[in-house]
């Protein structure tokens, strides 16, 4: 990997201070920025920096690799394989409730700040973690560029107005298997074809009132989804990965208020 140990620790010390990095993937250049949605600690205007770097660049380069921040739930990871290193069983237990509470990142390193010599046991661990899951991003991001997404099959994501109801009519009447219900969701699949029926109460609350949804299944959602961003069609953090439902996925509308999602079965 064309970057040194050297840079990949300030990179890890910058996305540790809540500094958004950018990775050129073409010539190895690196730029951190405040995340413009926090106050530092001082409440001094980056100014100079921030007019310097192309805030932009998500939409005009594909190969920009942005890291906003630590994810929380990779620090909650990293947090976790910590806790066992640690001498101590008085310790352990603070660390292991702070990762239980509201704000745990903070709770943690409140706990850390009472005990010195295990606070910098824990920089250096957080900083080499935080080393290795920037090289992971640099391979997934590298190794996208290479790998197109390939579509599918297409699902349609039908109204009701009663999911018991309309599950038992496709059941008995069209011969279809239910896969999966809910209070507001049904997957039903008869064959190779699949039907996901979603409740919609065709009032003001329905937010896909007026609009129809489908579902395009696809694998290497990635590409896909990095191509939208260039394109300007959705957000950098709009996709969702490991969903609950063992799925990574994101969606938008069309012009005229239809719902299109694309989604990547993960298995379980």
């Amino acid at each position: 990997m064309p970057l040194t140990k050297i840079q990949l620790t300030e990179i890890a010390e910058n996305l540790d201070a809540n500094l958004h990095c950018y990775i050129d993937l073409n010539d190895w250049t690196v730029k951190s920025i405040p995340d413009p949605n926090r106050h530092n600690r001082d409440d001094e205007p980056w100014n100079d920096t921030t007019e310097e770097t192309p805030m932009d660049a998500p939409k005009s380069n594909r190969n920009l690799l942005i890291l906003r921040g630590v994810p929380k739930m990779e620090n909650h990871r990293i947090m976790t394989r910590f806790i066992p290193t640690v001498d101590g069983n008085t310790v352990k237990d603070q660390l292991r409730a702070a990762t239980k509470k509201k704000r745990a990142y903070k709770k943690f390193k409140d706990v850390l700040y009472k005990f010195p010599t295990v606070q910098q046991d824990w920089f250096d661990f957080n900083i080499t973690a935080l080393s290795d899951y920037i090289q992971r991003r640099i391979r997934e991001a590298t190794t996208l560029k290479t790998t197109p997404t390939q579509f599918l099959h297409v699902t349609p994501v039908l109204p009701t107005a009663d999911i018991v109801r309309d599950t038992e009519w496709y059941k008995t009447k069209l011969g279809f298997s239910i896969l999966r219900v809910d209070e507001g969701y049904a997957v039903l699949r008869r064959g190779g074809i699949h039907i996901h029926l979603q409740w919609h109460a065709d009032t003001e609350e329905d937010l896909l009132l007026g609009g129809s949804v489908a579902k395009f299944f696809v694998k290497n959602i990635e590409t896909l989804f990095g191509e939208f961003v260039e394109k300007g069609i959705v957000p950098v953090d709009k996709l969702r990965k490991n969903t609950p439902w063992n799925t990574h996925e994101f969606g938008l509308y069309d012009l005229n208020g239809n719902g299109i999602f694309f989604v990547e079965d993960v298995g379980e």
